[in-house]
C-alpha cells in the first residue's frame, strides 16, 4: 500500500503542472514593494545552473562540521561529541513561458566522532507544478517521498533507547486558485502517510508502529482586496487523522481524530516598510478516545516582515495549532509558537542572521505541559557564485511540567561549512 502512494504521490509531482500565470502577471494582491534580505537576487554570486534542454539544473552539495554539548539532550550526564555531514543536492527547474515544473532530489548524511550509533542518513525526493489554466487561474499539483530520522530533542524520543527513531513519509498534495478583480478564491488538498521503523533499547525492539498514521487535510480562503495595500479574507479548514495500529500498551490511548478551523484575517502592505498576513480565529479537534477531551480554543497563523532599511528584514512569525504526538498517554498537543528573525546585509555577499523561538505544547490525555526556546546566531558569505562559506552557534533548551513532565534539557551547538554549487 506505502509503495503504491509513493508512486502515486512522486508521479503526481512530477507530472504536475501549475496553473498560474506567470509571476510578472499584475494582480491586485502583489505584495512587492520591498525584498527580503535573503530574497534579494545578487548578480555573480547566483548559480547558474546547467542547461538541459527545456530545463536548468542545479546540483549542490554542503559539508560541515559541528559540536554538540549534549547529544542526547538529556538533564544530566549529558555526552558530547563531534558530528560531520554531507548534504548532496539537485534541482531542476523548468523553464516554460507556461506553467512550470520543478523537481529536486536530497540526501543528508551524518557521521558521529565518538557515538558511531547515531550515525544516520536521510533522503528526500518531491516534485510540484504549476499549471496556468486561464488568466490568474492556476492549479498546483505536488507529491514526493521522505526518508527522515527523529531528533533526539524529540519529547517523543524515548532517551535510553539506542538508535534513532526513523520513519518515512509519503504526500501529496492539490490546489488553485482563481482571481477575478478584487475577489480571490484559494484552496488546496493534502494527503499524509507516515511509517515508523522499531527502534531498540539495547537488544529489545521497542515497537513504534502505534505511531503509523494518515493525514488528510483541506483548507479553502476567500480574499477581498480594499485596496492595492490591503485584503480581508475568511479561511476555514479541516483535518482527519487516522491510526493503523492499536496503542503501545495499556497506558496509551487512540490518536484518531478529526478537527476543524474557522478564521478571519488581513493580508497587507503598509508602504515600504511592512507587509504580512494576520489571521485569527477558533479551532477545534476531537478525538475518537472517550478519556481525552477535545482540544479547542483560540488559532492564530501571522507572519510580518518589517524593512527598517533595506539592508535588513525583521522577520515575526505567530501561530496556534494542534499536532499529533507519539508521547505515550498524549492524543496530541495544542501548540503556540512564535519566532523573531533579523537578516542583515553586512556586504552584499555577507549575511547574518539572528533568530530566536519559543513553543510551548499542551498534551492532550496526560497532564504535561512542555515550553521549549532556542536561539541561533549565524552568516553566510558568498566567496564566488560556486563556492560559499557559513556558520551557526544554536542553544536549545526544553523546560517541562506537570505529573507526566518529560526530560527538561539544555543543549549547544557550533556549526561550520562549506558550500558548493553550480
Amino acid at each position: 500500500m506505502r509503495n503504491r502512494i509513493f508512486c502515486l504521490s512522486l508521479l503526481a509531482g512530477v507530472a504536475s503542472v501549475t496553473v498560474a500565470h506567470a509571476q510578472a502577471l499584475e494582480s491586485t494582491f502583489q505584495r512587492d514593494k520591498n525584498v527580503s534580505v535573503t530574497q534579494r537576487p545578487r548578480p555573480g554570486y547566483e548559480a547558474l545552473g546547467i542547461h538541459a534542454g527545456s530545463f536548468f539544473v542545479y546540483p549542490k552539495v554542503t559539508a560541515d562540521v559541528a559540536h554538540e554539548d549534549n547529544i542526547y539532550f538529556e538533564q544530566t550526564n549529558e555526552q558530547s561529541d563531534t558530528i560531520y555531514s554531507v548534504r548532496p543536492s539537485i534541482e531542476a527547474v523548468s523553464q516554460w513561458s507556461r506553467h512550470q515544473l520543478r523537481a529536486s532530489a536530497q540526501a543528508d548524511i551524518y557521521k558521529y566522532d565518538k557515538f558511531s550509533n547515531e550515525d544516520n542518513s536521510t533522503y528526500a525526493l518531491n516534485a510540484a507544478g504549476r499549471i496556468d489554466v486561464l488568466r490568474n487561474t492556476l492549479i498546483n499539483i505536488g507529491g514526493g517521498f521522505e526518508h527522515l530520522v527523529e531528533s533526539r530533542s524529540s519529547p517523543t524520543v524515548q532517551q535510553l533507547a539506542s538508535d534513532p527513531v526513523e520513519y518515512e513519509r509519503a504526500y501529496a498534495s492539490l490546489g488553485g486558485s482563481r482571481e477575478v478583480n478584487r475577489l480571490r478564491v484559494s484552496g488546496e488538498l493534502r494527503y499524509s502517510d507516515y511509517s515508523y521503523k522499531d527502534t531498540r533499547l539495547g537488544v529489545t525492539p521497542v515497537d513504534q508502529s502505534y505511531r503509523d498514521h494518515e493525514t488528510t487535510d483541506g483548507q479553502i480562503r476567500v480574499d477581498y482586496a480594499i485596496s492595492p495595500a490591503l485584503a480581508v479574507y475568511v479561511f476555514g479548514a479541516a483535518n482527519d487523522r487516522k491510526y493503523g495500529n492499536a496503542p503501545l500498551n495499556l497506558l496509551d490511548v487512540e490518536r484518531d481524530s478529526n478537527g476543524w478551523e474557522a478564521a478571519v484575517g488581513a493580508d497587507f502592505e503598509i508602504t515600504d516598510l511592512t507587509r504580512g498576513q494576520f489571521q485569527v480565529g477558533y479551532l477545534n479537534q476531537s478525538y475518537d478516545d472517550p478519556r481525552v477531551g477535545d482540544s479547542s480554543g483560540l488559532a492564530l497563523r501571522s507572519r510580518i516582515e518589517w524593512f527598517p532599511t533595506q539592508l535588513a528584514t525583521v522577520t515575526v512569525t505567530a501561530e496556534r495549532i494542534v499536532e499529533d504526538t507519539g508521547v505515550v498517554g498524549a492524543a496530541g498537543t495544542l501548540s503556540s509558537r512564535a519566532s523573531a528573525q533579523l537578516d542583515y546585509e553586512v556586504l552584499r555577499n555577507l549575511i547574518v542572521t539572528g533568530r530566536v523561538n519559543w513553543v510551548k505544547d499542551d498534551y492532550s490525555g496526560v497532564d504535561r505541559k512542555d515550553t521549549y526556546s532556542a536561539a541561533m546566531l549565524g552568516f553566510n558569505y558568498l566567496i564566488t557564485r560556486n563556492v560559499g562559506v557559513f556558520g551557526q552557534y544554536n542553544f536549545q533548551t526544553r523546560d517541562s511540567k506537570g505529573l507526566q513532565r518529560g526530560v527538561e534539557f539544555d543543549a549547544n551547538r557550533i556549526q561550520i561549512g562549506l558550500v558548493l554549487q553550480y
